[in-house]
C-alpha cells in the first residue's frame, strides 16, 4: 500500500463515508418493510419470510406442486399477457434450480402491494437521501472541531499532515524545526480559519422529516408535525392518512390471497405490522381485513 493512499485512509476514518450510511438505511428500510405483515394458518410448505423478501423486490406466485405441495416462488412470464396486462403462462423458479411451467387457473399472482410497485425501488430513494444527509451532518459536525486550512513550508507539508492525522485522533503534536517560528514570520505553520457554520440543527430536522417520509411510505406510523402545542386527534387523524392509505395499498393483495386459500378450505389470517404491540401474543389487528 502506498504511502499517500495510507494516509488518505487515515483521513478517511474520521468520517463516516457514504456507502456506510447507504447500507445501514437501506438494511434498516428492508428489515421493516418485510417485518409488516402478521401471517398464521397458512399451508406449512409455504416459508411466510422467504415469501415476504421476495415481496420486497418483485411479485411471486402460489400455486400447488403435486408432490411437494403448497408453494410461493418467484416466478417469469412465459408469452403474451392478457388484456389487462397480467402474465398467461408463467415459469415459478426456485433459489435451488426448481422450475415449473404454469398454464392459466393453475396459479395466483401475489403483487407485493395493490399499486404493484414493489417496496426495494422507493426504500433504495430514502436509503439514498438519509445517507446524503447524514454523510453532510458528520461534515459539518467534523468542521467544527478542525475548522482550519493549515498552510506551511513545501517541503514541511508531509510533517504536518501526519501531525494533522495525530490532531484528528486527538493524539499531542510537539513540532520543532530550525526557522520555526510560532508568530507566524519566517517559515511558521499558518493557518486559515474556514469559519464552518454549525447547522447540525436545521440538518437533523431535514433528516426527520425525510425518516418520517420514508415510515410513511412504509405505512408506520410516525410523528409528521413538528408543533411545541398538544396536537388534537383530528390533526393526528389527518397527519396519518397517508399511513393508513400505505397500509391499504400493502394489504390488499394479501387480502386476496387469504381469500383464495379459503377456497381450499384453509382459515388464513393476515394483518398489518405498525410495530405498536411488538412482543405481545395477540395479533396486532384480529380482524383480518383493512378498509379500502
Amino acid at each position: 500500500m502506498s504511502r499517500r493512499h495510507g494516509q488518505g485512509r487515515q483521513f478517511g476514518n474520521g468520517l463516516v463515508n457514504y456507502a456506510d450510511y447507504y447500507n445501514y438505511y437501506a438494511q434498516y428500510f428492508r428489515r421493516l418493510a418485510v417485518s409488516r405483515a402478521n401471517w398464521s394458518g397458512l399451508p406449512d410448505t409455504i416459508n411466510v419470510d422467504y415469501m415476504e423478501r421476495q415481496l420486497f423486490y418483485r411479485p411471486i406466485t402460489v400455486f400447488k406442486d403435486e408432490i411437494i405441495g403448497w408453494l410461493a416462488l418467484p416466478f417469469s412470464q412465459i408469452g403474451n399477457r392478457d388484456v389487462y396486462g397480467d402474465p398467461v403462462s408463467i415459469m415459478a423458479v426456485g433459489d435451488n434450480g426448481y422450475t415449473h411451467q404454469l398454464k392459466p387457473g393453475e396459479f395466483f399472482i401475489l403483487w407485493p402491494t395493490r399499486s404493484r410497485e414493489a417496496p426495494a425501488t422507493r426504500c433504495d430513494l430514502f436509503a439514498r437521501r438519509l445517507s446524503t444527509v447524514d454523510r453532510i451532518i458528520g461534515v459539518n459536525v467534523y468542521a467544527q472541531k478542525t475548522p482550519v486550512v493549515v498552510v506551511a513550508p513545501k517541503e514541511k507539508i508531509f510533517s504536518y499532515k501526519n501531525a494533522m492525522i495525530a490532531i484528528d485522533g486527538d493524539i499531542p503534536v510537539i513540532e520543532a524545526y530550525e526557522g520555526f517560528n510560532v508568530d507566524g514570520s519566517g517559515e511558521g505553520v499558518k493557518s486559515i480559519n474556514t469559519q464552518a457554520p454549525y447547522h447540525g440543527r436545521e440538518l437533523y430536522e431535514l433528516k426527520t422529516q425525510y425518516f418520517n417520509e420514508a415510515l410513511t411510505y412504509l405505512g408506520i406510523p410516525n410523528v409528521t408535525m413538528q408543533k411545541k402545542e398538544r396536537v388534537i386527534s383530528d390533526e393526528v387523524n389527518r397527519a396519518l392518512g397517508g399511513v393508513y392509505m400505505s397500509q391499504a395499498d400493502f394489504s390488499y393483495p394479501r387480502l386476496q390471497l387469504v381469500e383464495f386459500f379459503s377456497q381450499f378450505g384453509y382459515d388464513v389470517k393476515y394483518s398489518f405490522n405498525d410495530g405498536e404491540e411488538v412482543g405481545t401474543s395477540e395479533p396486532l389487528r384480529t380482524d383480518s381485513s383493512v378498509d379500502l
